[in-house]
């Protein structure tokens, strides 16, 4: 009910503006008075986008510390990898725990900050796995162990010419 009346109250500060031929106050510091229009209605306006772009930040800077601090874990069976898109990266190492309400805070950033992004994740050079390394969730090189023992046989063969 509260949404409905902002918006009907929005509406009717944008007609009223319109009609009045001040339309071009809305991007204008609430100072803007010399026409007699309401101050209290310019004002509501630059609230209202003050609020959804502190919220957008606010959401924005919280999920980029969660991705930045490392996720602890127990065993490697903690630590998964995630995608949660534009602008938050491709491939972020997270405890399995905490992935879904990251993914949730993701959504809310995108309904909140309106913001359209794309883009597509290379395919990694090194394969990688998530593992758990002094219980923090990490990203490692994964070693293919039956070509690292043929390359060590071949490098320390005592026949090596």
């Amino acid at each position: 009910m509260l949404k409905y009346s902002l918006m009907v109250l929005f509406a009717l500060v944008i007609a009223s503006l319109t009609f009045m031929g001040m339309q071009h106050v809305i991007n204008q510091p609430a100072v803007i008075n010399q026409e007699k229009e309401p101050q209290h209605l310019v004002a509501f306006v630059d609230i209202s986008f003050d609020q959804t772009e502190t919220k957008c930040q606010a959401v924005t800077e919280e999920i980029r510390d969660l991705l930045n601090t490392p996720q602890t874990c127990n065993t490697a069976a903690d630590c998964t990898f995630a995608h949660f898109g534009c602008p938050f990266g491709c491939r972020s190492v997270v405890n399995i725990s905490n992935e879904q309400a990251i993914h949730n805070l993701v959504s809310y950033h995108n309904k909140v900050c309106q913001v359209r992004c794309n883009y597509r994740c290379k395919k990694d050079e090194i394969k990688r796995i998530p593992a758990c390394i002094e219980n923090l969730c990490r990203a490692i090189e994964a070693i293919d162990t039956d070509k690292a023992i043929d390359q060590f046989i071949e490098e320390n063969h005592p026949f090596k010419q």
